[in-house]
């Protein structure tokens, strides 16, 4: 996709210091002759051969008289070509041991520095990105103040394309904790000048890939640093992000979850807080269209999607508590909510809750059941259902608290008497009429499991349904505490079972 004018190729460069080369690099030139690289098919020569090509064309840039194009010169199809055959080669583990050995990152810095063709930016400053996946070259980059200086002077070149690597290259120097103290050092510096580029590359570009690894910048650095994300928790940063969502679309997609994410992390604070709520209106929308989106797929993948689910239905909890005038009728498709709250939650069940079978008067002691698929109501009602969350991961165990956060926090929205053909009263419909029993059933467990609420949203659902007249959805509710208490009858002499 093109960008927009403000990424034109200018004359305005930030690069003006002008290192030279590496010293060393002709002790390289008799291992034109060498093997293969230890460990691959590639050639030595081949690459000696091609850094080499990349240093002439740089000294022929430099010699040119003509300035009209500064930092707009083409370079040769067949170079480009070959270097972009480089920067793939670069993903390769063992290339990327030789070309450190070869002083690769200094090499590639002094090209980025002295070059005036975007494309040779943009390819060097992508296989320095590639380069720094590998720990111990991050390591080197992070020590290197010249090196951090340069890449944060990148942020400023006009060339869409160039900050796509760039921004990837940061976000990769960020992601080991040895290197982590000097780049957020260097960044609180500049921070004031990175912060508006930032926002206006999120109003301005139209290249998706550019905005999700802008995005992602933003979500690494408020999630490392507390003071970064206190100060960046603004309105402006805000509604710069939800003009990038206009060109990122509402559909699931990494770049959109990103900034899903952000906007999470923007609500631990309270100024955050504050700036969500100011823009509730558009928040809800993004929220809802992302979860119906989501919820329109057969099964929901937890297991892929938590974080991001995490962080919907916490943001969706956030605009329940924070707006003292939260209206359900204003609320972007409201009655499909709890439509999607459940199917989160049928996705979600059989990785908290663990069976144990009911157990009849003179049977052997319960024993721990592995049920990944329910398939329906009488499959349910066969076990007692236990929470077991030990064995469950993080991501996983964050998105069930989130969840039911969610599900509480609507139901003490739910007025005690529903005022006819208003939202509440089709959600209440819904519930009673078309609602899946065993979907109730999930629902009724995972509120009931709240057992540190003062006031029990159970016993909540209970008065609602009974004040409304859904006796269905009444005798469910009932129904399912006395499933999950076990409840049935049993001799006098039984004894408790244990759970193995």
């Amino acid at each position: 996709m093109e960008e927009k004018k403000a990424y034109e190729e200018t004359s305005d460069s930030p690069l003006r210091w002008n290192p030279p080369m590496p010293s060393g690099f002709k002790e390289y030139e008799e291992l034109v002759d060498a093997d293969v690289i230890k460990g691959t098919a590639f050639s030595k020569q081949w690459l000696f051969t091609v850094l080499m090509k990349l240093i002439q064309e740089v000294d022929k840039q430099n010699e040119s008289k003509n300035t009209e194009n500064e930092f707009g010169v083409d370079v040769d199809e067949d170079l480009q070509d070959e270097l972009c055959n480089l920067w793939d080669m670069s993903m390769n583990s063992d290339v990327v041991v030789f070309m450190r050995e070869f002083k690769s990152v200094e090499l590639l810095s002094a090209v980025i520095a002295n070059s005036r063709a975007p494309r040779v930016t943009e390819i060097c400053v992508g296989i320095l990105g590639n380069l720094a996946c590998n720990e111990t070259v991050c390591r080197e980059m992070s020590a290197d103040q010249n090196f951090i200086h340069m890449v944060l002077l990148l942020l400023q070149n006009p060339d869409g394309l160039c900050l796509v690597q760039t921004f990837r290259l940061l976000y990769s120097c960020l992601g080991y904790e040895a290197g982590q103290s000097a780049w957020i050092s260097a960044i609180k510096q500049q921070e004031n000048e990175i912060l508006e580029q930032i926002k206006f590359i999120m109003t301005s570009s139209t290249n998706v890939e550019l905005l999700k690894n802008t995005g992602e910048l933003v979500n690494i650095l408020m999630d490392l640093d507390d003071v970064l994300c206190r100060r960046w928790s603004e309105a402006s940063l805000l509604t710069s992000m939800f003009e990038a969502i206009k060109e990122i679309g509402y559909e699931p997609c990494p770049a959109l979850e990103i900034y899903i994410h952000n906007f999470q992390l923007m609500s631990c604070t309270e100024k955050g807080a504050e700036a969500l709520d100011s823009m509730s209106v558009q928040l809800q929308k993004l929220l809802m269209k992302y979860l119906i989106y989501l919820c329109d797929e057969p099964i929901v993948a937890v297991d892929i999607k938590a974080k991001y689910l995490a962080a919907v239905l916490s943001l969706i909890s956030l605009i329940f508590l924070q707006n003292s005038k939260f209206d359900i009728n204003a609320f972007y498709k409201g009655d499909m909510l709890p439509k999607c709250l459940l199917k989160i939650l049928e996705a979600l069940f059989p990785y908290i809750f663990h069976a144990v079978k009911i157990l009849t008067p003179n049977k052997v002691p319960n024993r721990r059941h592995s049920v990944s698929v329910i398939e329906d109501l009488a499959t349910f009602k066969k076990y007692r259902w236990d929470k077991d969350v030990s064995e469950c991961e993080e991501a996983l165990v964050i998105l069930y608290s989130s969840l039911q956060a969610a599900v509480a926090n609507f139901l003490w929205l739910i007025p005690e008497t529903a005022v006819e053909d208003s939202v509440w009263s089709q959600i209440l419909h819904y519930l009673d009429t078309e609602c899946a029993e065993l979907h109730l059933h999930y629902l009724v467990m995972i509120i009931q499991d709240l057992s540190h609420e003062v006031k029990s949203p159970v016993e909540y659902l209970k008065v609602v349904s009974d004040s409304n007249g859904l006796y269905r959805l009444h005798h469910i509710v009932v129904d399912s505490i006395s499933h999950q208490m076990n409840k049935e009858p049993t001799s006098r002499h039984q004894t408790k079972s244990s759970v193995t």
